[in-house]
């Protein structure tokens, strides 16, 4: 992109148990009922994607069923609350990004946990590249192009996968480093904007690139140059 460097790495994915700094108890017949990964978006998105992989893999090598269940909602803060308050034994997992942990006690007003205190942080499970997305409706098929067009028309809406969420920050990053004004469009996770930026609804969206790659490989919105 022209005029513009932020990071590219979304920082961490967490595998989280529930529970303040307790440790999991040290029983043999763990796991001895079906184990739950709470993830803070909806289907479809880069979350539940990598949790429907990683459950299918615990299934196999514990013998025990491992159930994704999704709570989106409020950047994440949802999901994030509904495991904080699980009993420590295990049994309640959550897979998040950077959002509901992170970006949460910046963003939100008051987070209702400690991002730090409230869970046990067992594993970072990996980064993935940020990407701003111009539907084919858009017709935008370079960063030169988007630009121009932003400043031409005087506003570019944009999605995201909510408030708070990193695609909303590199949006605002956008804005104010290119001096364009750009409208944030919030959804409740990637899954529904993606939605929307096939059909045209909205002509740019910004995300991770996790669950995406299948449709810039079928041609569903524009490559930039």
């Amino acid at each position: 992109m022209r005029n513009f460097h932020p990071t590219r790495r979304t920082a961490l994915q967490w595998l989280s148990a529930g529970a303040a700094a307790a440790a999991l108890p040290a029983r043999a017949e763990w796991p001895d009922k079906p184990i739950k990964i709470v993830v803070t978006f909806p289907p479809g998105g880069s979350s539940d994607v990598l949790a429907r992989l990683m459950a299918e893999q615990l299934a196999r090598k514990l013998g025990q069923a491992v159930v994704v269940d999704n709570r989106p909602g409020a950047g994440g803060t949802i999901g994030g609350a509904l495991v904080s308050a699980a009993a420590p034994d295990g049994y309640t997992l959550m897979l998040s990004n950077t959002t509901p942990i992170a970006l949460g006690p910046f963003t939100l007003d008051k987070q209702p946990y400690d991002p730090v205190a409230a869970f046990t942080h067992i594993a970072y499970l990996g980064a993935a590249p940020l990407v701003v997305m111009a539907s084919k409706a858009a017709g935008l098929k370079t960063y030169a192009e988007f630009e121009d067009a932003a400043k031409k028309q005087g506003r570019m809406d944009f999605g995201s996968g909510g408030p708070g969420s990193i695609g909303h920050i590199h949006g605002e990053l956008l804005k104010k480093t290119a001096g364009l004004n750009m409208v944030h469009v919030p959804y409740r996770g990637g899954a529904p904007m993606t939605t929307d930026l096939i059909a045209g609804t909205i002509p740019i969206g910004i995300d991770v690139i996790t669950a995406y790659v299948p449709f810039f490989r079928a041609g569903n919105w524009c490559r930039w140059r």
